[in-house]
């Protein structure tokens, strides 16, 4: 059966095909929605990179935007500082079962990478 016949006939009385056209049929329409969608995928592509090419690049709001994330940084690595002396004062003042307030963190310095501690948890989480 002719390709345009069957998609004819599955359209009006599907119960009257065979089991072998109707799954022919399914493969047909699977394949034809599949190339429909791919080629509206690639329009899409085309139309996007259209538009790209009529608004152009700004380089100056790029400049901008990395200035700010240098900016960012440095704001991000003082919290995360400021984050480490809330947590060691905490942990201090949970141990000695007193208030914070009474704790006073005056230098933190870090240590290689190996100390016993670390050593301890990569141990511990290897298990």
């Amino acid at each position: 059966m002719d390709l345009t016949k069957l998609l004819e006939a599955m359209s009006k009385d599907i119960n009257s095909l065979t089991m072998a056209e109707k799954m022919m049929g399914c493969l047909v329409v699977a394949v034809l929605a599949m190339g429909i969608v791919f080629a509206v995928l690639i329009l899409l592509q085309f139309i996007i990179k259209l538009m790209n090419k009529m608004v152009g690049e700004k380089p100056k709001e790029i400049k901008t935007v990395v200035q700010s994330v240098q900016e960012t940084e440095t704001v991000v690595e003082e919290s995360k500082e400021g984050d480490l002396v809330a947590a060691i004062s905490a942990a201090v003042a949970a141990s000695l079962g007193t208030s914070m307030s009474n704790i006073i963190v005056r230098k933190i310095e870090r240590h290689g990478e190996d100390s016993s501690w670390a050593a301890a948890g990569r141990a511990e989480q290897m298990r």
